[in-house]
């Protein structure tokens, strides 16, 4: 009789290892955000605008991707909404950071891109993992907060720096980024919304 051993702790950190990374390959990720991404409340956005940002994000992994260079030497990543593009990561130079941003501004649909590259090595697998942990922390804390409309908020973390994106009255966005900014563990907020008044 064949003995069905138990899932061990570290096999199952490696199954869920991809979920969190989103397929990073050595360099370039080809997912929606770094560490997160994650939406918050109602979404404001339309049909066809989800579709189409999906759409963008995909499309610009790709062209992100099928470039050798960015693929080997450079971490960016995806996020957009509304067709406004947030590209996050690091580049080790200004040279192929440039090349990252018009590569993006060139896909079909993006009417902005929002550039937080930084010139640097890509961040090592721990630091990625601490995003992820404050994505999953910001998320809760604007969650539990009864101040704030059902308005959809995009967070995406990068080396500690929360990004907010979405459609919000400037009051109701200062006063999130507030809130966020006293997240144990968020070193900046940057606030990439669009806003409705």
């Amino acid at each position: 009789m064949k003995t069905i051993h138990p899932i061990r702790p570290v096999w199952l950190c490696c199954l869920l290892l991809p979920c969190l990374l989103s397929a990073c390959a050595g360099g370039v990720v080809v997912a929606g955000a770094a560490a997160g991404g994650a939406a918050v409340g109602a979404d404001e956005r339309s049909a066809s605008t989800m579709v189409d940002d999906e759409r963008i994000e995909l499309e610009a992994n790709r062209a992100l991707g099928n470039d050798a260079e960015l693929r080997e030497q450079a971490h960016v990543s995806v996020t957009s909404f509304n067709r406004i593009v947030l590209l996050t990561g690091q580049a080790p130079d200004r040279r192929l950071k440039q090349r990252a941003v018009d590569l993006v501004r060139h896909v079909k649909g993006v009417r902005r891109v929002h550039d937080a590259i930084t010139i640097g090595r890509p961040l090592p697998l721990k630091e990625r993992l601490i995003d992820a942990g404050l994505t999953a922390k910001v998320k809760t804390a604007l969650l539990s907060s009864k101040g704030f409309k059902a308005t959809k908020i995009k967070v995406v973390t990068e080396n500690r720096t929360v990004f907010l994106m979405g459609l919000t009255g400037h009051a109701t966005g200062a006063s999130m980024a507030a809130m966020v900014q006293q997240v144990e563990g968020v070193r900046k907020v940057v606030k990439v919304f669009e806003y409705t008044d």
